[in-house]
Protein backbone atom coordinates (compact mmCIF):
# COMPACT_ATOMS: atom_id res chain seq x y z
CA UNK A 1 0.00 0.00 0.00
CA UNK A 2 2.82 2.39 0.87
CA UNK A 3 4.61 1.63 -2.41
CA UNK A 4 1.39 2.20 -4.35
CA UNK A 5 0.87 5.56 -2.59
CA UNK A 6 4.45 6.57 -3.41
CA UNK A 7 3.83 5.55 -7.02
CA UNK A 8 0.66 7.66 -7.19
CA UNK A 9 2.40 10.64 -5.61
CA UNK A 10 5.03 10.56 -8.36
CA UNK A 11 2.20 11.63 -10.71
CA UNK A 12 0.38 14.12 -8.47
CA UNK A 13 3.22 15.62 -6.39
CA UNK A 14 0.58 16.55 -3.83
CA UNK A 15 -0.16 14.14 -0.99
CA UNK A 16 -3.69 15.41 -0.40
CA UNK A 17 -4.76 14.81 -4.01
CA UNK A 18 -2.86 11.51 -3.97
CA UNK A 19 -4.80 10.30 -0.90
CA UNK A 20 -8.16 11.31 -2.42
CA UNK A 21 -7.34 9.52 -5.70
CA UNK A 22 -6.10 6.48 -3.74
CA UNK A 23 -9.38 6.38 -1.76
CA UNK A 24 -11.30 6.47 -5.06
CA UNK A 25 -9.28 3.51 -6.41
CA UNK A 26 -9.80 1.54 -3.18
CA UNK A 27 -13.54 2.25 -3.36
CA UNK A 28 -13.63 0.95 -6.94
CA UNK A 29 -11.69 -2.20 -6.01
CA UNK A 30 -13.95 -2.88 -3.02
CA UNK A 31 -17.13 -2.15 -5.02
CA UNK A 32 -17.90 -5.86 -5.74
CA UNK A 33 -17.77 -6.59 -1.99
CA UNK A 34 -19.91 -3.52 -1.20
CA UNK A 35 -22.41 -4.56 -3.88
CA UNK A 36 -22.57 -8.12 -2.53
CA UNK A 37 -23.16 -6.73 0.99
CA UNK A 38 -25.90 -4.40 -0.31
CA UNK A 39 -27.64 -7.26 -2.16
CA UNK A 40 -27.34 -9.47 0.92
CA UNK A 41 -28.88 -6.75 3.10
CA UNK A 42 -31.79 -6.41 0.66
CA UNK A 43 -32.35 -10.19 0.77
CA UNK A 44 -32.32 -10.11 4.58
CA UNK A 45 -34.91 -7.29 4.60
CA UNK A 46 -37.14 -9.17 2.13
CA UNK A 47 -36.80 -12.48 4.01
CA UNK A 48 -37.47 -10.78 7.35
CA UNK A 49 -40.68 -9.28 5.95
CA UNK A 50 -41.77 -12.75 4.80
CA UNK A 51 -40.67 -14.67 7.90
CA UNK A 52 -41.79 -12.31 10.67
CA UNK A 53 -45.58 -12.83 10.36
CA UNK A 54 -45.14 -16.59 9.98
CA UNK A 55 -42.91 -16.78 13.07
CA UNK A 56 -45.46 -14.77 15.06
CA UNK A 57 -48.14 -17.21 13.90
CA UNK A 58 -46.02 -20.17 15.08
CA UNK A 59 -45.55 -18.52 18.49
CA UNK A 60 -49.30 -18.00 18.84
CA UNK A 61 -50.23 -21.56 17.86
CA UNK A 62 -47.40 -23.57 19.47
CA UNK A 63 -45.30 -23.66 22.63
CA UNK A 64 -41.86 -24.88 23.67
CA UNK A 65 -40.22 -27.64 21.68
CA UNK A 66 -43.05 -27.85 19.16
CA UNK A 67 -42.66 -24.13 18.33
CA UNK A 68 -38.91 -24.66 17.99
CA UNK A 69 -39.32 -27.52 15.48
CA UNK A 70 -41.99 -25.60 13.54
CA UNK A 71 -39.59 -22.65 13.30
CA UNK A 72 -36.81 -24.92 12.02
CA UNK A 73 -39.24 -26.40 9.46
CA UNK A 74 -40.08 -22.89 8.25
CA UNK A 75 -36.39 -22.07 7.69
CA UNK A 76 -35.92 -25.42 5.93
CA UNK A 77 -38.95 -24.72 3.72
CA UNK A 78 -37.50 -21.35 2.70
CA UNK A 79 -34.04 -22.90 2.16
CA UNK A 80 -32.24 -20.54 4.50
CA UNK A 81 -30.18 -20.78 7.68
CA UNK A 82 -31.46 -19.51 11.02
CA UNK A 83 -28.42 -17.19 10.92
CA UNK A 84 -29.34 -15.64 7.55
CA UNK A 85 -29.34 -12.12 9.05
CA UNK A 86 -25.57 -12.15 9.79
CA UNK A 87 -24.47 -12.78 6.17
CA UNK A 88 -24.19 -9.04 5.30
CA UNK A 89 -21.94 -8.56 8.35
CA UNK A 90 -19.75 -11.50 7.31
CA UNK A 91 -19.35 -9.97 3.82
CA UNK A 92 -18.45 -6.62 5.42
CA UNK A 93 -15.71 -8.32 7.48
CA UNK A 94 -13.79 -9.11 4.26
CA UNK A 95 -12.98 -5.39 3.91
CA UNK A 96 -11.65 -4.93 7.44
CA UNK A 97 -8.07 -6.26 6.97
CA UNK A 98 -7.70 -4.09 3.86
CA UNK A 99 -8.97 -0.96 5.63
CA UNK A 100 -6.80 -1.60 8.71
CA UNK A 101 -3.74 -1.93 6.43
CA UNK A 102 -4.57 1.35 4.70
CA UNK A 103 -5.10 3.19 7.99
CA UNK A 104 -1.83 1.80 9.41
CA UNK A 105 0.07 3.04 6.37
CA UNK A 106 -1.57 6.49 6.36
CA UNK A 107 -1.00 6.85 10.10
CA UNK A 108 2.70 6.00 9.94
CA UNK A 109 4.07 7.25 6.59
CA UNK A 110 6.95 9.65 7.35
CA UNK A 111 6.47 11.26 3.91
CA UNK A 112 3.18 12.84 5.10
CA UNK A 113 4.85 14.82 7.86
CA UNK A 114 4.78 18.61 7.19
CA UNK A 115 2.91 18.06 3.90
CA UNK A 116 0.09 20.58 3.50
CA UNK A 117 -3.20 20.38 1.58
CA UNK A 118 -5.83 23.14 1.38
CA UNK A 119 -6.18 24.42 5.01
CA UNK A 120 -4.34 21.39 6.44
CA UNK A 121 -0.81 22.38 7.45
CA UNK A 122 0.41 18.85 8.27
CA UNK A 123 -1.22 15.66 6.95
CA UNK A 124 0.44 13.64 9.72
CA UNK A 125 -1.50 15.61 12.39
CA UNK A 126 -5.16 16.55 12.96
CA UNK A 127 -6.31 19.52 10.82
CA UNK A 128 -6.67 21.88 13.78
CA UNK A 129 -7.94 25.35 12.82
CA UNK A 130 -8.38 26.76 16.35
CA UNK A 131 -7.89 26.03 20.04
CA UNK A 132 -10.81 25.82 22.45
CA UNK A 133 -10.56 27.48 25.90
CA UNK A 134 -11.92 24.24 27.44
CA UNK A 135 -11.54 20.47 27.09
CA UNK A 136 -14.27 18.36 25.46
CA UNK A 137 -14.27 14.67 26.51
CA UNK A 138 -13.15 12.34 23.66
CA UNK A 139 -12.45 15.34 21.38
CA UNK A 140 -9.83 17.41 23.18
CA UNK A 141 -9.46 21.18 23.07
CA UNK A 142 -9.09 21.85 19.34
CA UNK A 143 -11.48 22.43 16.43
CA UNK A 144 -10.76 20.01 13.58
CA UNK A 145 -12.70 20.48 10.33
CA UNK A 146 -12.22 17.16 8.50
CA UNK A 147 -14.12 15.00 11.04
CA UNK A 148 -17.16 17.32 10.65
CA UNK A 149 -16.93 17.02 6.85
CA UNK A 150 -16.54 13.24 7.11
CA UNK A 151 -19.68 12.95 9.28
CA UNK A 152 -21.64 15.12 6.82
CA UNK A 153 -20.51 12.97 3.86
CA UNK A 154 -21.49 9.76 5.71
CA UNK A 155 -24.98 11.19 6.33
CA UNK A 156 -25.29 12.39 2.70
CA UNK A 157 -24.18 9.05 1.22
CA UNK A 158 -26.54 7.26 3.59
CA UNK A 159 -29.45 9.51 2.54
CA UNK A 160 -28.72 8.74 -1.13
CA UNK A 161 -28.78 4.99 -0.40
CA UNK A 162 -32.24 5.10 1.20
CA UNK A 163 -34.72 3.11 -0.88
CA UNK A 164 -38.10 4.56 -1.81
CA UNK A 165 -39.86 1.18 -1.68
CA UNK A 166 -38.92 0.61 1.98
CA UNK A 167 -41.54 1.19 4.66
CA UNK A 168 -41.34 4.28 6.86
CA UNK A 169 -40.23 2.21 9.86
CA UNK A 170 -37.44 0.55 7.81
CA UNK A 171 -36.32 3.97 6.52
CA UNK A 172 -36.34 5.37 10.07
CA UNK A 173 -34.23 2.44 11.30
CA UNK A 174 -31.77 2.96 8.45
CA UNK A 175 -31.60 6.73 9.09
CA UNK A 176 -30.88 6.10 12.78
CA UNK A 177 -28.12 3.64 11.84
CA UNK A 178 -26.58 6.21 9.48
CA UNK A 179 -26.67 8.93 12.15
CA UNK A 180 -25.19 6.58 14.74
CA UNK A 181 -22.42 5.49 12.35
CA UNK A 182 -21.55 9.10 11.46
CA UNK A 183 -21.43 10.01 15.17
CA UNK A 184 -19.21 7.01 16.06
CA UNK A 185 -16.82 7.72 13.16
CA UNK A 186 -16.75 11.41 14.14
CA UNK A 187 -15.71 10.56 17.72
CA UNK A 188 -13.18 7.89 16.67
CA UNK A 189 -11.51 9.92 13.91
CA UNK A 190 -11.59 13.35 15.58
CA UNK A 191 -8.02 13.17 16.90
CA UNK A 192 -6.62 11.05 14.03
CA UNK A 193 -4.05 12.38 11.54
CA UNK A 194 -5.62 14.36 8.67
CA UNK A 195 -4.35 11.81 6.13
CA UNK A 196 -6.52 9.09 7.69
CA UNK A 197 -9.65 11.24 7.96
CA UNK A 198 -9.17 12.52 4.41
Amino acid sequence: IENFLLFLNSFFSNWGICIIFFAFIVKLLLYPISRAMFNSQNKVVALSAEIKPRLEDIKKRHDGEEAHFKTLDLYKELGISTNYAIYPALIALIQIPILISIFNVLGEMPQLSTQNFLWISDLAKPDMIADLPFYVPFLGNTINVLPFLMAIFIIMSGAISLEVNQSRSEQRIKKNKILLMSFIFFIIFYSFPSSMVL
